[in-house]
């Protein structure tokens, strides 16, 4: 038994001293291992590097001496041109501008008196005058309803109907860009050719002389291109194509007749309708819609005896009259703000 005990012992201080052992030991590599990287690097050998007898020492860097300049004098170089003039915008120049049909509905209903008293209108009734004031406009206001504007168009031979894709109101006339020539961008004219070289001997382009004397090179002259332009303008309308055009508003269809006998580009004169959305701004449309809203109004108000609030009645009859009146008016401004119809005399 105590043999046993002993033999235990040992065992254990044989154990522990191992372990013991055991710790110097890394202890003892740690520490190599830490002065080996502080340790000095050995010397390299000579022609590895650019200094065989070790690096110099480092010698501080010697500031640059200051630098004395002379003040030079100022010279402005030339000014940059003044900018244009910009005429200053007015703030209020667009305030009320109508930009759609809602806005057009709110407006009329403020001017008859909305929301101060109850204007009995329905978005349907006013959408209708609005529309329908819209037509009379381009149809009969013209240079604000409709525009006048040329639109150019080639003629297919055999070919008499022609779907016109525009929103025009009318076509006025249709006429060939050149009757003697291929296209509208020919160079040499019939009048050209005829006239150039008289216009070119006109005295080496310096105008001398009388128009009406011994030396009348220059009324000659003159007076032979208008003669001969007017010779051009009758022979054209003797013996130059000519053709008829008319228009069908409401199928967007153009008739010419007769059919050229072979393709040709011409130049149609045309009223164009103008976006119903600009017309909203135009104050005499702005009064005739609110002149045909009101007459729809009151007469609707004529049907019934209304007595206000605190005793007042409505005078349907008269509203009506005065709405009649205001009406009437925009229909003869409209007739005297539109341009003259042109007259022909041959």
């Amino acid at each position: 038994m105590e043999r046993t005990i002993a033999n235990i012992n040992t065992n254990m201080v044989d154990e522990n001293t191992q372990a013991v052992q055991d710790s110097f030991g890394e202890l003892s590599n740690y520490l190599n291992h830490v002065g080996d990287a502080f340790a000095p690097h050995p010397p390299p050998a000579p022609g590895d590097i650019p200094f065989p007898n070790g690096r110099p020492p480092f010698v501080p860097p010697v500031p640059n001496p200051p630098v004395h300049t002379v003040a030079m004098p100022h010279h402005p170089g030339p000014k940059p041109p003044p900018l244009p003039y910009k005429h200053p915008k007015d703030p209020y120049a667009h305030m009320g501008d109508i930009d759609n049909i809602a806005q057009m509905r709110t407006y009329i209903l403020q001017q008859l008196g909305s929301p101060v008293i109850c204007v009995e209108l329905s978005e349907e009734q006013l959408n209708n005058v609005i529309l329908d004031t819209v037509r009379y406009v381009q149809r009969y206001y013209m240079d604000v309803g409709s525009y006048k504007d040329y639109l150019m168009m080639e003629l297919k031979k055999g070919v008499t109907h022609y779907k016109i894709c525009q929103e025009l109101e009318q076509v006025v006339t249709f006429e060939l860009t050149s009757w003697l020539a291929s296209g509208i961008n020919d160079l040499f004219t019939v009048s050209h050719n005829l006239l150039y070289n008289e216009m070119n001997s006109l005295n080496g382009w310096q105008f001398a002389g009388s128009c009406w004397g011994n030396n009348s090179s220059y009324g000659n002259i003159l007076g032979s291109w208008n003669a001969t332009l007017t010779w051009l303008k009758e022979l054209k309308n003797d013996f130059g194509p000519a053709f008829q055009v008319r228009y069908n508003n409401l199928d967007h269809e153009l008739s010419v007749w007769p059919t050229p006998k072979h393709d040709v580009i011409g130049l149609m004169w045309v009223y164009r309708r103008q976006n119903a959305a600009k017309i909203f701004n135009n104050p005499i449309y702005r009064r005739m819609a609110v002149a045909a809203a009101g007459k729809i109004w009151a007469n609707a108000l004529s049907k019934y005896n209304l007595t206000l609030a605190g005793g007042g009645t409505l005078n349907a009859t008269q509203m009506y009259s005065n709405f009649v009146t205001e009406y009437d008016w925009c229909i003869e401004r409209i007739d005297k703000e539109s341009p003259n119809g042109y007259f022909f005399v041959g």
